[in-house]
C-alpha cells in the first residue's frame, strides 16, 4: 500500500507526461491510500485544466475519479491531521494543502513511515516526505 498525494493521481486521470510511469506505480501495488480531501483536490485540479464548457471532458475526468476513489482508502483523522499539518507546515515551509498530505500519510502509517511508500511528483513535498522518514516514489 502506498499513499499517494494528489499530484501523482491526477496523471493518471489526465494525459500528463509523468502519466506512463504513474501507472506503473500503480499497477506495481494497486492499494491507494489518500488524505479524504484528495477528491476535492482532483476536481479543482481537473476544472482548472479543462476550457470552460467543455463538459464532456470535466464528465470523463469524474468518471476516472470515481473509478479511483471506489478503491482508495481515505485518512479521516482531521483533529490529528490539522495538528500534526501545522507543525510540518512550520517544519518544512510547506503549503497548507501538502501539510494535511503529509499529516494524513503519518497518520496512516502509525507514524511509522517505514510502513508506507509516499507517491508525489511535488518536489517540496517530496522533500518534506522524505525527511519524515518516507521512501518517496517515482
Amino acid at each position: 500500500m502506498r499513499f499517494w498525494d494528489t499530484s501523482a493521481l491526477v496523471p493518471l486521470i489526465v494525459e500528463e507526461p509523468s502519466t506512463s510511469r504513474m501507472a506503473e506505480i500503480l499497477s506495481d501495488d494497486p492499494d491507494i491510500t489518500v488524505w479524504i480531501c484528495t477528491n476535492v483536490e482532483i476536481t479543482s485540479a481537473l476544472v482548472r485544466r479543462t476550457p470552460a464548457g467543455d463538459h464532456l471532458a470535466l464528465r470523463n475526468a469524474e468518471t476516472l475519479i470515481a473509478s479511483l476513489s471506489s478503491a482508495w482508502l481515505e485518512i479521516d483523522e482531521s483533529p490529528a491531521a490539522v495538528d500534526r499539518a501545522k507543525y510540518l507546515a512550520t517544519m518544512h515551509r510547506l503549503r497548507a494543502m501538502d501539510a494535511l498530505q503529509l499529516a494524513a500519510a503519518l497518520i496512516a502509517c502509525g507514524y511509522d513511515p517505514t510502513r508506507l511508500e509516499f507517491v508525489t511528483l511535488d518536489n517540496a513535498l517530496a522533500s518534506a516526505a522524505r525527511a519524515e522518514g518516507f521512501t518517496v516514489l517515482p
